[in-house]
């Protein structure tokens, strides 16, 4: 466990990000999905929606528990649960905002447990090109440093994650790849930041009144946090009323051995 600790004055350094779209080939439908950070990990990226959602407005309660989570910046693997709401909002067919909060529980292997509120995520994403056969867009994260790092619930730091996207649809599936990076402050050296690759795939279809999907992907290892990969497979319905769920599965060692993701939400517009 961290210590209490006096803070020093921080003195933001400037960063240049390079955006570039990511694609990849898909061997079949169940395949893979957008997925920034794991639901039970964030950073600061938010948790995605269903690019099959055609709502205008979609909101969803959730639930979350992940097992051997390992937080950016700390070495100690814990039970991580959390219960929280997401927002997304269509501002026209091109530009989607988004914003996530949760509360967060911690059970640590010493026998203990902390609880709190945890970071704030906003996010916005644009569509910049969109031809018949797919799209090209940007996206931009911010997580804010509302959580108490003390108990390590969060890092104290603001991070920022920005991304290009690049999907279409083929077969009656939508699929999508992400690609970009994460800028994590780092607690422990206050001014310097840490920048991940971030990177993710994704397959969507819809089967009668059932929205089918699964994803991989996460932040790749640097000098200061190892590689957080998942891979989640879920299933929702319902309109305007939903009920989903979702079960994620760690590829690396920091990533959770397995979480569970169930949600409840409505949505305006949908078809």
């Amino acid at each position: 466990m961290k210590a209490y600790r006096q803070r020093k004055k921080r003195v933001p350094s400037p960063f240049h990000v390079l955006l570039r779209p990511w694609c990849g080939l898909f061997p079949s439908w169940i395949g893979i999905v957008i997925a920034l950070y794991p639901p039970v990990a964030h950073g600061a990226t938010l948790p995605t929606m269903e690019s099959t959602d055609g709502a205008s407005v979609s909101t969803r309660v959730f639930g979350t528990v992940g097992l051997g989570f390992v937080p950016p910046f700390r070495v100690a693997p814990r039970r991580r649960s959390s219960a929280g709401v997401d927002v997304r909002w269509r501002v026209s067919d091109r530009v989607r905002l988004d914003g996530a909060w949760s509360w967060v529980r911690d059970d640590l292997p010493a026998g203990h447990s902390i609880q709190g509120a945890g970071d704030l995520s906003l996010g916005v994403w644009a569509e910049l090109v969109k031809v018949q056969s797919g799209s090209l867009g940007l996206g931009w994260a911010v997580k804010l440093p509302n959580a108490a790092d003390e108990g390590e619930l969060g890092t104290d730091e603001t991070d920022v994650s920005v991304f290009s996207t690049i999907s279409t649809s083929l077969g009656g599936m939508e699929l999508s790849a992400l690609g970009g990076v994460a800028i994590l402050g780092d607690p422990n050296r206050f001014a310097n930041q840490d920048d991940a690759a971030l990177f993710g795939l994704e397959a969507a279809r819809i089967v009668g009144p059932v929205h089918l999907r699964s994803k991989v992907g996460g932040t790749l290892g640097t000098t200061r946090n190892p590689a957080r990969l998942s891979g989640v497979v879920g299933v929702w319905g319902g309109c305007p009323y939903r009920l989903g769920t979702e079960v994620q599965v760690g590829l690396t060692p920091a990533a959770p051995d397995w979480g569970l993701r169930t949600w409840v939400g409505w949505g305006a517009g949908c078809d």
